[in-house]
C-alpha cells in the first residue's frame, strides 16, 4: 500500500524542517512549501491526502490558502490542519468556518501533531471506504457492447429492485428505462414513450448506461410483464429487419412527389406522420428515428408509402 502522502507549507524553515523529518520518520511522504501560492503549485502537481499550514504565511495568508483550495471540488475534500503561532478565538472560528479539520497552537509535541494527522487519515478513509460502498449498492455503470440491453432488462428482473437506467448512445441521443421491483413500468426514447420507447432501444449496440437504483414514483405505463416486454421486442425487431432489406438503404433521402395534395385524404394519419416527417426530404433512418410508432409499424409503413408512389427515393 503506497504511504500517505502530506503537504507541509509553513515560511519558518526551522519549524518546517523538523517536522517533514518527523512525519516522514512516521511513515509519510512529504512535500514542503514556503508560501501559500508555493503550496497551490504543490496541489495542482500532485494532491495530497492530507495538508498542514501555518495560518500566517507571506504572499498568501494561510486563510486565502484555504479558500483557494475549497473552490476547486478536486481538493475541497482534503483534510487539512492548521498551525497557529498564538490561540486566537477568533482565528479558531475562522479557521473552522473555511472547513477546517484540526487547529493546533505552537508550541506543539511532535507526537500529538503524528497523532492528530494518523486520526484524520483514518477518518477519510472510512469515510471514502463508506461512499464506495454506498455508490456500489446505488449505482452501475458501463457499455452496452459490453452487456446489452435484453441482458439488462433480464439482471434488473432478477434484482427485484427499483430504479432508472439511463442510456446514452454515441450520436448523444438519451434514453430512459424505469423499474420497480424488477418490473420495467416505463421508458422515455426522444418522441417515443412506454413500450415503443423500449422497441426501439432494443436495437441499440453501442453506448453507455448506467443504472441508478432509487424509488421511483413514476405512473406504470407499461402492463408486460419484463419477460413478455422482451418477448413482444424481440419478434417486432426480427420482423423490422426482415422489413428493412425491403427498404432503401436507411442513409438514402426519400422526399414526396409533386403534386401530392389531392391524394392526401387517402392516407392514414400514422402515414401522414410520415409524410409531415419527409416534408423537407429525410433520409430512412431520420423518418423512422422521428417517428412517433414504433420501428416496425414504421417500417410497413414507409415500405406502403414507397410502393402507392406517396413518397419518393431521392
Amino acid at each position: 500500500m503506497a504511504k500517505p502522502s502530506l503537504l507541509l507549507v509553513d515560511s519558518d524553515t526551522k519549524s518546517l524542517r523538523v517536522l517533514e523529518v518527523s512525519l516522514k520518520k512516521a511513515g509519510y511522504n512529504v512535500t514542503c512549501a514556503m508560501n501559500g501560492f508555493d503550496g497551490l503549485q504543490k496541489v495542482e502537481t500532485s494532491v495530497p491526502d492530507l495538508i498542514i499550514a501555518d495560518t500566517q504565511l507571506p504572499e498568501l495568508n494561510g486563510f486565502e490558502f484555504v479558500a483557494r483550495l475549497k473552490q476547486n471540488p478536486e481538493w475541497a475534500a482534503i483534510p487539512f490542519i492548521f498551525l497557529a503561532s498564538e490561540s486566537d478565538v477568533e482565528d479558531k472560528i475562522r479557521g473552522l468556518e473555511l472547513g477546517i479539520e484540526d487547529y493546533l497552537t505552537k508550541p506543539f509535541y511532535i507526537k500529538e501533531i503524528v497523532t492528530r494527522v494518523k486520526i484524520l487519515l483514518q477518518k477519510r478513509q472510512r469515510e471514502s471506504f463508506e461512499q464506495n460502498k454506498r455508490e456500489s449498492r446505488t449505482k452501475f455503470a458501463g457499455q452496452l457492447a459490453d452487456m446489452a440491453v435484453v441482458d439488462l432488462i433480464q439482471t434488473i428482473e432478477v434484482s427485484r429492485k427499483s430504479g432508472a437506467i439511463h442510456f446514452v448512445n454515441p450520436e448523444g441521443t438519451n434514453a430512459t428505462l424505469y423499474f420497480r421491483g424488477g418490473k420495467i413500468i416505463d421508458a422515455e426514447l426522444g418522441r417515443l414513450t412506454g413500450e415503443f420507447a423500449v422497441y426501439r432501444l432494443l436495437i441499440w449496440n453501442e453506448g453507455e448506461f448506467e443504472v441508478e437504483f432509487k424509488t421511483v414514483r413514476r405512473k406504470d405505463v407499461i402492463e408486460l410483464s419484463s419477460q413478455g416486454l422482451l418477448m413482444e421486442g424481440m419478434r417486432q425487431l426480427d420482423e423490422f429487419r426482415e422489413l428493412s432489406a425491403k427498404l432503401p438503404p436507411f442513409e438514402a433521402i426519400v422526399s414526396i412527389p409533386r403534386p401530392l395534395e389531392p391524394r392526401l385524404r387517402e392516407l392514414k394519419p400514422q402515414e401522414l406522420d410520415l409524410i409531415q416527417t419527409a416534408l423537407d426530404e429525410a433520409t430512412v433512418q431520420q423518418i423512422i428515428d422521428q417517428s412517433p410508432q414504433t420501428d416496425l409499424d414504421t417500417a410497413q409503413a414507409l415500405l406502403s408509402l414507397l410502393e402507392r408512389g406517396y413518397l419518393i427515393v431521392g
